[in-house]
């Protein structure tokens, strides 16, 4: 809606692709925040064992290769993978750490369009796994910790801002180059010590 002026404003939570960059002309492509991408389970799962996981593990997981909790250490009992649709910036972060195509379907067992949906069945499950934004954590699911050659990552602010934790993403404002003085207020706002610190009592992590 920016890019066709029908809107001053408008939020974007992945990177721009090179077409997309050729198309903005005088819109300005703004980082407000940052935020990561984090595999959770339920306290059950957590609890059983299963408290870090590979790049590796998801992928069988999401591409339904591997079907049961007792392969990754956890009990003996199926796992249901939850899924966000295909058009959420959220999935094309998750989808790429995995190395699939974020434009087709995953073996995902459930598909959902909200990450409060995701959280709430996470959080009623013994069985599922599911990914969602480093805000919603602590609404009763567990984070997985990522297993990188050995090293358990947690994602943590200070792994996050460090870029020891590879599942993170800035999150950006498109502002168009006509609009009004107040969007432009707004922006600065945003970037102004008290809109970061907005931000992070919102979840999410500081840009500065």
């Amino acid at each position: 809606r920016v890019v066709t002026g029908r809107a001053h404003i408008g939020m974007m939570s992945r990177e721009l692709t090179a077409r997309e960059q050729q198309d903005l002309g005088d819109i300005r492509h703004v980082a407000v925040a940052v935020d990561a991408v984090v595999g959770v389970v339920s306290q059950e799962i957590y609890d059983a064992g299963v408290r870090s996981i590979s790049r590796e593990a998801l992928a069988g997981i999401y591409r339904g290769q591997i079907d049961n909790w007792q392969r990754l250490g956890g009990p003996d009992r199926q796992i249901i993978s939850v899924d966000e649709n295909l058009y959420h910036g959220t999935r094309k972060i998750f989808s790429a750490y995995i190395g699939m195509n974020s434009t087709m379907e995953s073996s995902a067992t459930v598909v959902l369009d909200s990450m409060d949906d995701i959280v709430r069945l996470i959080r009623s499950s013994d069985q599922a796994i599911g990914y969602v934004g480093y805000g919603y954590l602590g609404q009763g699911v567990k984070a997985l910790s990522l297993d990188i050659e050995g090293r358990k990552v947690a994602a943590t602010p200070a792994n996050i801002a460090g870029g020891a934790y590879p599942l993170s993403r800035k999150l950006y404002l498109l502002v168009s180059g006509k609009a009004p003085p107040w969007v432009q207020d707004f922006l600065q706002f945003i970037l102004s010590p008290e809109g970061q610190q907005i931000a992070r009592e919102a979840g999410f992590l500081s840009i500065k």
